[in-house]
Formats: structure tokens, C-alpha cells, sequence
């Protein structure tokens, strides 16, 4: 359950997730949210299922980024075979 994980999208980063749908869909916000009505999707329902794959990037991100493990000699090796 998306809620459980405890991370959270701020209003201001989901409106901003939606612009951007909108615009890569050349449509403002307004055109966007009369399609999804027109589709019979409520712009309500749209929006938190936008927000819910917000958080399950995030907690994919951090997954990953718990198993990414460099060692010292890791780096020390890449560092001098690219200068």
C-alpha cells in the first residue's frame, strides 16, 4: 500500500507532475482535465493515481539506491582509468 511507505508529494510537485503531462500532451491543464472527464476519468482519480506513481518511483529510487554499494578501491580505480 502506497501510503504505508510513509513518503509523501507535496501539492506543489504533483501540480507540477501534471503540467508536465499536460504539456507533453500539448494541452494546457484545463484541456488535459476535459479529456480525462470526456474519458469518463475523474480529474480527482487522475490525480492521485499521478500522485500514488509518484511514490512508487521514489520507492523504487531508494531501493536502488540502498543496494548501490561503491567500495574506496571502486572509486580509486575509476578515478585513475579516467582522468
Amino acid at each position: 500500500n502506497v501510503k504505508e511507505t510513509g513518503l509523501r508529494v507535496e501539492d506543489a510537485d504533483l501540480d507540477r507532475a501534471l503540467l508536465r503531462i499536460a504539456d507533453e500532451n500539448k494541452m494546457t491543464l484545463s484541456q488535459l482535465r476535459q479529456a480525462l472527464e470526456n474519458d469518463a476519468m475523474p480529474f480527482a482519480k487522475f490525480r492521485e493515481d499521478i500522485r500514488n506513481e509518484i511514490i512508487m518511483a521514489r520507492l523504487r529510487e531508494r531501493e536502488v539506491d540502498n543496494r548501490i554499494v561503491v567500495s574506496d578501491g571502486e572509486i580509486d580505480n575509476f578515478i585513475k582509468t579516467h582522468p
